[in-house]
């Protein structure tokens, strides 16, 4: 459910940045992958990560509340 809020949220590229990096993918290598620079490939993960956390604390509220 947080993942579904966070694909509407955010571009694919922003999503896939932040999926293949929980796979162990370096920077670099998501960056080579996606056609990003290693900066925006950093700015992206942080932002999604940051969003993600806070949805999967809504969700858990939701189910609590």
């Amino acid at each position: 459910l947080a993942k579904e809020r966070i694909e509407k949220l955010y571009s694919d590229q922003a999503v896939k940045s932040f999926t293949i990096s929980l796979d162990g993918a370096s920077a670099k290598e998501i960056s080579e992958k996606l056609h990003l620079s290693t900066e925006s490939v950093y700015t992206l993960k942080s932002r999604v990560k940051a969003r993600f956390i806070a949805e999967i604390k809504a969700v858990i509220a939701e189910l609590e509340g």
